[in-house]
């Protein structure tokens, strides 16, 4: 798929066909996210006397026929994107295409975005998908208020108030949402959007949520040396290192993901987790 040249302003590059990975994987990611949290359909549930290991079956999802996207159907959408099969991906992509320029329907998405009441991780998950895959620019100014939002702090702003060792490692929810976020932000991919993208890498205060950022800026410029030399302007000197991470797509093996991570590992071993210890 062939993403569209930007103009060259402050710090947008102009970006390159990717090929290997496409529209598809935006959305697909907050449903692979979405596989690992409570809250999401398709689950395994008990059926008792059925034999299997602790009495639990896995009982496939039915295809379900597509919901239209609109401004007064958001919930029902959302709904079935979390309870299709995953290989219904296209219908969902097909749908929001239908409506990716209706304001109305991105205001009324926007809406959703809470971390005071969220409904689920995956519900978020799925509203910033959708604004993503929506690729309007409408979408810039909520998703930007979301991964700068101070409602839910991430680890380094409670570790600054003693609420969470440094020695921990816990899963940050918040970060991980506004992950995704910046990674929607920077798939709407245009000059508004690439300048979000950069702030967040040389302000916001979380790593992961930099490192999302640094990432998700490169992948869709193409990952060429003008978007390096862009984001290298912004990135923090001792980030640096983040720039190029291993990235699993469909032109790397897994075998040759594992060996990129286990190198990267082995020349900063400073950045493993720290050891399990027992409180």
């Amino acid at each position: 798929m062939r993403r569209q040249a930007l103009p060259k302003g402050k710090g947008s590059v102009s970006t390159k066909p990717r090929g290997n990975l496409d529209l598809r994987s935006a959305l697909a990611w907050a449903l692979v996210i979405c596989l690992a949290l409570p809250g999401c359909a398709g689950r395994v549930r008990p059926a008792p006397g059925n034999g299997s290991p602790g009495g639990f079956s896995y009982q496939p999802l039915p295809t379900q026929p597509p919901v239209a996207l609109s401004a007064a159907s958001v919930d029902k959408f959302v709904y079935w994107v979390l309870t299709m099969k995953s290989i219904q991906v296209d219908d969902v992509i097909k749908q929001i295409a239908l409506v990716a320029s209706d304001n109305s329907v991105v205001d009324a998405v926007a809406s959703r975005l809470s971390f005071t009441q969220p409904g689920s991780v995956d519900h978020q998950l799925i509203y910033l998908s959708v604004l993503g895959q929506m690729r309007n620019e409408r979408a810039l100014g909520p998703l930007r208020d979301y991964v700068n939002s101070t409602a839910c702090p991430v680890n380094e702003d409670l570790r600054e108030t003693g609420s969470v060792s440094r020695a921990s490692t816990v899963l940050d929810v918040c970060a991980m949402l506004k992950s995704h976020a910046i990674n929607m932000i920077s798939y709407i991919n245009t000059a508004a959007a690439q300048e979000i993208a950069l702030q967040v890498v040389a302000n916001h205060p979380s790593k992961s949520v930099r490192i999302s950022a640094i990432d998700s800026f490169l992948y869709n410029s193409g990952d060429s040396p003008e978007a390096i030399q862009v984001v290298s302007r912004y990135v923090r000197p001792e980030e640096r290192i983040f720039i190029g991470l291993p990235r699993l797509d469909s032109s790397t093996s897994l075998q040759e993901f594992d060996r990129r991570v286990e190198q990267f590992y082995r020349d900063h071993p400073e950045q493993l987790p720290p050891s399990p210890r027992k409180e």
